[in-house]
C-alpha cells in the first residue's frame, strides 16, 4: 500500500509506514491491508453503512467517542467486505493539535495498561485505499452542532474552512485491547 500511495501522497504514505513500523516494534501487530485503488462509489457505500449503524451506536451524541465509534465501524465495514484498520494519533485543526498527544503519550498508555483514566489520543480508520475515514472529529471540533465524516489522504477541508491534518502514530486494534477497559475484549 505504501508504495502505491507514495506516487501521489508522499508525506501521508511515509507517516503511515512509520506508524506501522512503530506499532510492530511495540507488539501491536497491525493488519496490513491489501491495497485497493480509491473509488468514489466505495465512499457512498461506507456512508450507507454509517447511516445504518449510527442510530444503533448513537456515537453522534457522545463527545470523545472516537475509540468506540471506530471500533464498531470497523466491524460494520468488515461485514460488508470493506477492510480497514484503526489508527491512533492526533489531528491538527487549523494547525492546532486537537488532542495534543505525541508518541510518548501513547507509549505511556501502553505501559500503564488498562485503566479508567481518559485516554489522550484520537482514533480513526485507515481504508484499504490508504484513505483515512474519521466519523467523530467534526462534531467534537464544532461543538456538537452537526456531525459528519472526514476522509482524505492526510489532509481534509471541512465546509466551514476548517483544515484537518491527521497525524498517525500507531496502528492496530491491539492498542485498544491493551489500554481501554470498555472495548478491549
Amino acid at each position: 500500500m505504501f508504495e502505491q500511495l507514495r506516487e501521489k501522497y508522499q508525506e501521508h504514505a511515509d507517516r503511515l509506514e512509520a506508524s506501522y513500523i512503530k506499532s510492530n516494534e511495540l507488539g501491536l501487530s497491525p493488519s496490513y491491508l491489501p491495497y485497493k485503488e480509491f473509488d468514489e462509489s466505495i465512499l457512498d457505500n461506507l456512508y450507507r453503512i454509517v447511516d445504518m449503524v449510527n442510530p444503533l451506536l448513537n456515537y453522534d451524541n457522545v463527545p470523545g467517542a472516537c475509540l468506540y465509534a471506530h471500533c464498531e465501524l470497523k466491524k460494520a465495514f468488515a461485514l460488508y467486505g470493506y477492510h480497514s484498520e484503526l489508527v491512533f494519533g492526533d489531528v491538527l485543526v487549523n494547525g492546532v493539535p486537537y488532542m495534543d498527544c505525541d508518541i510518548a503519550d501513547l507509549e505511556s498508555q501502553l505501559s500503564e495498561g488498562i485503566t479508567n483514566k481518559a485516554q489522550k489520543v484520537h482514533c480513526w480508520l485507515l481504508l484499504d485505499s490508504g484513505l483515512f475515514f474519521d466519523a467523530t472529529v467534526i462534531r467534537d471540533v464544532i461543538g456538537g452542532e452537526s456531525a459528519g465524516e472526514l476522509f482524505g489522504f492526510g489532509f481534509s477541508l471541512y465546509d466551514e474552512g476548517i483544515v484537518f491534518e491527521h497525524k498517525a502514530m500507531l496502528v492496530g486494534e491491539e492498542f485498544i485491547r491493551k489500554t481501554n477497559p470498555l472495548v478491549h475484549k
